[in-house]
């Protein structure tokens, strides 16, 4: 089952992972002046700062820049429903979960790497995501949770 969404998504050779206060579009820009065939992401945004913050700030970039991937942290499914919804003009290659950043920050507000310790919350928030675009959904995650060990059954 899972074959037939990762069928779907193009994969670069070179993928320049999202970078809190680093991945910013200056930093794509530059990259993108380095390599055509990477696939840039963007900063993690919140599903809230997308919903109720300044939107072109946070999802602007340049065509230049492209092909560029949205990563999102969201704690429920309506907040990701109507953050994916707002991006789509912007015309991301991909949108991505977040479920992997440790912050405490991030965690704390059950965002991130708090997401893989609830499957059904996570599988909620991602048929929210696919509800609202047609853009490939993928997620950013650990192979463990607070270094407890790899994830029992990660296709799940």
């Amino acid at each position: 089952m899972m074959e037939k969404y990762i069928s779907n998504i193009k994969t670069p050779k070179i993928s320049i992972a999202p970078m809190v206060d680093k991945s910013h579009r200056h930093f794509r820009y530059f990259s993108r002046l380095i390599t055509k065939d990477a696939l840039l992401y963007t900063e993690m945004a919140t599903a809230q700062s997308i919903i109720k913050g300044d939107r072109d700030k946070i999802l602007y970039f340049r065509k230049e820049e492209g092909p560029v991937a949205l990563q999102i942290a969201a704690s429920n499914p309506e907040d990701a429903y109507k953050a994916v919804k707002l991006a789509y003009d912007y015309n991301y290659s991909e949108i991505n979960l977040n479920c992997g950043c440790p912050s405490d920050r991030v965690s704390g507000n059950l965002m991130g790497a708090a997401l893989m310790s609830s499957k059904d919350l996570v599988y909620e928030i991602l048929s929210a995501m696919k509800e609202a675009t047609n853009k490939p959904i993928t997620i950013k995650h650990r192979i463990g949770i607070d270094g407890t060990g790899v994830i029992d059954d990660p296709k799940s």
